[in-house]
């Protein structure tokens, strides 16, 4: 069963990232919003900073921030203040 599930995420990947106009992007799957979001904080401090790779978060300049609404869940703004807390 899984190969199959394998072939139909690359095309929906393919599919979707088309519709934004990326033809070579790559895309994941998340089980939820707060996973997505873990991702997006990620990709974007791998962007800015790409020796964290290398060199780990020791290399950062500190202390890094992230800024959300008010209206983040309780629940969130526990894994996204663990999150900073890591990296700073």
């Amino acid at each position: 069963m899984a190969p199959v599930f394998t072939v139909m995420e690359r095309e929906i990947y393919a599919k979707m990232l088309g519709l934004i106009g990326f033809n070579d992007g790559e895309a994941i799957f998340v089980p939820g919003g707060s996973m997505g979001n873990m991702y997006a904080i990620n990709v974007a401090r791998y962007h800015k900073f790409p020796e964290v790779k290398t060199k780990g978060l020791y290399c950062l300049p500190k202390p890094l921030a992230l800024f959300t609404s008010e209206k983040v869940q309780k629940k969130s703004r526990l894994i996204y203040s663990t999150f900073i807390l890591l990296l700073c």
